[in-house]
This record gives C-alpha cells, sequence and structure tokens, in this order.
C-alpha cells in the first residue's frame, strides 16, 4: 500500500514523514501499482511564515528527522543515509530545489529534486558536481535553489564514509560483551551462544545490515560460535547493500580468551 501527494511523486507518504510548506491538490492510495482511492484537497488555512531571518532556511528530512539548514550552511551526513528535501522555510512559490550531482528522473532531469527519497551515495552521484571539502574523506555536494525569478540560494551536504566501531553482545550470562569491529580480521570468544544487541557506528544503527553465513542478523537475534567452525560475521549498509567488512569469530579450547589476531 503506496499514499502519494501529488506534488511529491517519488515518496511514499505511509512510510516517509511530511511538512506541507506548499499547496498541493491531491493525495492518491495505490496497491500493488493501481490506484485505489483519490482525495482532493482543499486547503484553509495559511502557509507558515518567514522565522524572518536574513538567511533562507531550507527544510529537509533526515533519516526521518526534520533538519532545518540556513542558507550557507553544511549539513553533516553519512554515506547510506536518507534525504527528502522539503523547501524553503515561509515561501510562497512553487520552488525548484536541486542536489548537485543527483538525478530523480534520468529521462526528465529537470533539476527538480523536491520531495524525492535521496540515498547519499556519492558512487550512484555525478562525480563532477562534488566540490571541495576542507576534509579528505569527506565528499560534498550542493543544494542550490533554483526556483524560476527567485534570489539564489544554496546549502552544503557532507557525506562522510560508514565507520562501523563495535558490537555489543549478550553471552549467555547476560554478560554485556564490547567487540571492536576488526573487519578482515578474527576475535576470539569463548564457545557458546550470543545475543547480538548493538551495531555502532558513525550513524544510524537502523541503517546497517548484520549477517552470518548470509543469514540475517538482527538486534536481539542469536548466534552460537563452535571450536574449529569459524563463524563470519558481515556488516552492510542497510540502503545501498555496500559491504562494510567482515570479521570472523572463533574459539580455542580454553574459556576466556577475548583477543584479536591476525
Amino acid at each position: 500500500m503506496a499514499l502519494f501527494a501529488s506534488d511529491r511523486p517519488g515518496v511514499n507518504l505511509i512510510n516517509a514523514r511530511r511538512m506541507v510548506l506548499e499547496q498541493f491538490s491531491e493525495l492518491e492510495l495505490r496497491s500493488d501499482g493501481k490506484r485505489i482511492a483519490k482525495a482532493q484537497i482543499k486547503w484553509t488555512g495559511k502557509m507558515p511564515q518567514s522565522p524572518g531571518e536574513d538567511k533562507s532556511v531550507f527544510v529537509c528530512w533526515l533519516n526521518g528527522k526534520p533538519a532545518f539548514v540556513r542558507e550557507g550552511d553544511v549539513l553533516q551526513t553519512v554515506l547510506g543515509d536518507q534525504l527528502i528535501l522539503e523547501g524553503l522555510w515561509g515561501s510562497d512559490l512553487k520552488e525548484i530545489i536541486n542536489l548537485k550531482g543527483f538525478v530523480a528522473i534520468p529521462w526528465a532531469n529537470n533539476g527538480q529534486d523536491l520531495g524525492w527519497e535521496i540515498i547519499l551515495d556519492p558512487d550512484n552521484f555525478i562525480e563532477r558536481y562534488a566540490v571541495k571539502s576542507d576534509r579528505s574523506e569527506i565528499t560534498r555536494f550542493r543544494v542550490v535553489r533554483e526556483t524560476p525569478g527567485a534570489p539564489k540560494a544554496e546549502f552544503y551536504v557532507d557525506v562522510a564514509p560508514r565507520r562501523v566501531h563495535a558490537l555489543k553482545l549478550a553471552d549467555e550470562r547476560g554478560q554485556t560483551l564490547l567487540v571492536p569491529w576488526l573487519a578482515g580480521r578474527s576475535y576470539h570468544l569463548p564457545e557458546g551462544r550470543y545475543v547480538l544487541e548493538a551495531t555502532w557506528s558513525n550513524g544510524p544503527n537502523d541503517k546497517l545490515i548484520t549477517t552470518t553465513k548470509s543469514m540475517p542478523l538482527e538486534k536481539g537475534d542469536s548466534f552460537t560460535v563452535e571450536i574449529g567452525k569459524p563463524l563470519p560475521l558481515t556488516v552492510r549498509q542497510a540502503t545501498t547493500f555496500g559491504d562494510l567488512g567482515t570479521m570472523t569469530f572463533t574459539s580455542g579450547t580454553f574459556a576466556g580468551l577475548s583477543s584479536a589476531t591476525n
């Protein structure tokens, strides 16, 4: 089931929040790609007023949470984050907001990126539109107001690499273990069953997928480490399925060993 607004054809409003900054005319409910209901929208109130600042304020959704970015400022994000551009606060125009390097509709690239789900992965952007950042590991893009007749305004989106820091596990006695993330390396644990309590990184944990032997391992799920049976555990981006590395759990013949080895 999906719900779409006439001015936001790229966003299912059942799965994404919306802050209405300009009028639209219609809501459409679809099931399996077919329209099953339609409603006309009539406005009775006023649109939000400008905050009265000297700079434009862009409204966005970052991972489902509202973000307000003043003209010239930088929005800090992590690879795999979800971004939706909502509009300009207090504007009564039909705004055109363009994230340079991202193409929402390849067959009709009109520069309008409002309302589309944008997964922030520089590999999926047009490289020449990246702009210089003061940090070498950051990829920066511009978001530009291109509304005809309106003053130009822009802000920047910095995309940092996703880094996994640690795994939080619980053993069979309920004791918590904090395991540093060692991609490409092994980590010894006493033989037994462990519960995955959390995967810590420099971004939202719900943007990560953990698997053991290609089987999903969600928060609260358990896995078993056995002597002589190395168990690989892989972490991926949930939005792009990009591989963030694999570490292998092993168990020796003696308990209590918990050290990293090459």
